[in-house]
């Protein structure tokens, strides 16, 4: 391993630095569970022997060694909302099973990797819920659209971000448990992808030309021929498991900020 990191090191240096990187982060991992593992089996379930250590019973789920404490109620009353949908400005019930006793909403089980034991119950959209989804968005779009201009759109890109980065460490702990990312990824890499694909479309929608003339010669007294970006409209977006707010961001964003509403369909 050395001597292959060494030859790294003179040939492309940039990847055998991220590679030492990920090597300390992996160690510091192991040791951190080694280290659980040993105060659990010395301490037993009553007491814990310094006042500093924290002990996790046998009844305790492993996710609450992720949780800080100030987080868990957030995160609690996060879950709660996980068999609604946020469909105009609000989160509400699904049409089928809520409102309609005879049909029972179907659910799905989301089943954090590192206990194999669920973490929450989400409902699965029924064709009601998609049209009103569709419904709302087509209502929305053309004050969205035409109404805003695309300097208006980037200012409400700008406050998304802050408040992504407000909420960055809540993400990642959901990201953990969802999809089983180490904390320490789910926050520089998950997390940090989500910011860094935002920040790239605000600097380059910055710079983009949602007008412009159209080139060649034009006669002074003939009206100058201009071509206009619009939006196609409600964008649905699919997303996948593996990088959640890395791709939401690659599809959510450019769409909105472009004039269109959206639909999304996470993984």
């Amino acid at each position: 391993f050395l001597t292959t990191l060494l030859h790294e090191v003179v040939l492309s240096p940039k990847i055998a630095l991220k590679k030492m990187i990920m090597s300390v982060f992996v160690v510091a991992r192991i040791l951190t569970v080694l280290s659980l593992i040993s105060a659990a089996s010395s301490t037993g379930n009553d007491e814990c022997t310094s006042s500093n250590s924290q002990c996790y019973s046998n009844q305790s789920e492993p996710d609450s060694i992720f949780i800080e404490n100030d987080l868990e109620y957030n995160l609690n009353s996060i879950l709660k909302k996980q068999r609604q949908f946020y469909i105009n400005g609000s989160w509400v019930d699904p049409i089928s099973g809520y409102n309609q006793d005879t049909i029972a909403t179907p659910t799905l089980p989301v089943i954090n990797p590192s206990t194999a034991k669920p973490i929450a119950h989400i409902s699965l959209a029924s064709r009601w819920d998609v049209n009103l989804a569709v419904q709302s968005s087509k209502e929305a779009l053309e004050k969205w659209s035409i109404h805003t201009t695309p300097q208006q759109r980037i200012r409400i890109i700008e406050v998304l971000l802050e408040k992504y980065r407000t909420h960055s460490v809540l993400m990642a702990q959901l990201i953990t448990m969802e999809m089983g990312a180490p904390i320490d990824m789910s926050l520089s890499d998950q997390v940090g992808s989500g910011d860094y694909v935002i920040q790239q479309f605000l600097e380059e929608l910055e710079r983009f030309e949602f007008e412009y003339p159209l080139g060649g010669t034009v006669d002074v007294d003939e009206p100058r021929t201009t071509i206009f970006m619009d939006p196609v409209g409600v964008v649905a977006c699919i997303t996948p498991w593996n990088w959640p707010l890395n791709q939401i961001a690659l599809k959510v964003i450019p769409a909105l900020a472009t004039g269109n509403t959206v639909i999304l369909k996470p993984s």
